[in-house]
């Protein structure tokens, strides 16, 4: 299904004519963090770029406040997902780069810039950016060390969907997030696999420090134990629908990263055992949905008019 046919209504508040980047937020149940998303992005250091919000739903009460922004409001006329919520942004995107952030991420003043200046190498054709914590107290941020792969631009796959951009015509060429992840969990994998496949180039994507965004990897125990046992269903499908990918992973040989969490003693020790009982999960739950798992079905991303 093409998913601008969910589309309810589109306002345009922002830029005129075509700008470099178009920045896509999807926002579903967001709350008050939508505006600290969106606060930080309508005050770059770069003009040149469009800000599109997709309004999956569940944001009445944030609407008229939200309008109030220089962005392009999309709604929806019912929850898409987030994948396809941002295939839906990527489809009338007039930027040639597209970027992503979460509704609950805090873009760095230079952001954008960061994302527009390592597109400037042609044949560079996805980035991923560094993720920092919003709350350095936050326990579950020591989870999160591929967040922070240190302060060198290398060869990377694309897994922090918070931060990651590509060239608008790659993107939708390779068939842009898949429409079978819905909460957003291993699209950037996905799709990063397919990117790979298609030019034949590890080295078209790459880790560039320099695109800082803030995000936690969860606030509370309630949202750790949830991804414990939701993300490990992208990676079962991923193993389904690409029997190697655990070998393409393997094939960049990234730095283990930097964890940003408390370290006194006792922070470690909880730290750890978090992480065990994270371990643990992941793979109870990945083996559950190999077994127990539907056939997967992709809906195709189209260019705007």
């Amino acid at each position: 299904m093409d998913q601008r046919c969910l589309i309810d209504k589109i306002a345009y508040n922002g830029p005129s004519g075509n700008p470099s980047i178009s920045v896509i937020v999807v926002s579903y149940k967001s709350g008050k963090n939508i505006f600290d998303c969106l606060d930080a992005l309508v005050t770059q250091s770069f003009s040149d770029f469009e800000v599109i919000l997709v309004d999956n739903g569940g944001n009445e009460e944030e609407l008229d406040r939200i309008r109030k922004y220089p962005i392009t409001l999309v709604q929806m006329k019912q929850n898409t997902g987030c994948s396809a919520g941002k295939n839906t942004g990527a489809s009338i995107a007039r930027g040639q780069i597209i970027c992503f952030i979460d509704d609950d991420g805090i873009a760095a003043p230079d952001f954008v810039c960061a994302h527009y200046l390592a597109h400037n190498d042609k044949k560079i054709v996805g980035v991923r950016g560094k993720v920092l914590p919003k709350d350095p107290t936050n326990l579950y941020n020591g989870l999160a060390a591929h967040y922070d792969l240190g302060d060198r631009k290398i060869p990377a796959f694309l897994d922090t969907e918070t931060n990651i951009s590509f060239r608008k015509e790659i993107f939708i060429k390779c068939g842009g997030f898949s429409s079978s992840v819905i909460r957003g969990d291993g699209e950037g994998i996905n799709l990063s696999y397919r990117i790979v496949k298609e030019l034949g180039e590890r080295g078209a994507l790459v880790y560039d420090p320099n695109a800082v965004v803030y995000h936690d990897f969860a606030q509370q125990f309630g949202k750790f134990l949830n991804k414990a046992i939701t993300q490990p269903k992208a990676h079962a499908d991923l193993i389904r629908r690409y029997p190697d990918i655990d070998d393409f992973i393997r094939s960049y040989s990234l730095p283990y990263g930097i964890s940003h969490a408390p370290r006194d003693l006792l922070s470690r020790v909880k730290i750890f055992i978090l992480r065990r009982i994270y371990r643990w999960l992941s793979s109870i739950f990945c083996h559950w949905y190999l077994w127990n798992s539907e056939p997967l079905t992709e809906a195709p991303i189209r260019a705007g008019d």
